[in-house]
């Protein structure tokens, strides 16, 4: 949950855009799913994967990685 949560506070998350996160845990794992929509025709998905004891930077850095594509 902190994995999803600092996804979509990183993007701004709200009832504005479609932004979507799930995250699931293997082992010592961490993976993390992450979607972006302007609303119209620019969709985005990305991954990480990421250690269980730092969910909030795997999500930020999930999130750097969608926003580098909106740069």
């Amino acid at each position: 949950v902190q994995a999803e949560r600092s996804f979509l506070l990183a993007l701004g998350g709200g009832c504005a855009l479609p932004i979507a996160a799930l995250a699931t845990s293997n082992e010592n794992k961490l993976h993390l799913e992450g979607f972006w929509s302007d609303g119209k025709e620019r969709n985005l998905r990305e991954q990480l994967l990421g250690e269980k004891d730092q969910p909030v930077d795997l999500g930020l850095s999930l999130a750097k990685k969608i926003l580098a594509f909106l740069i």
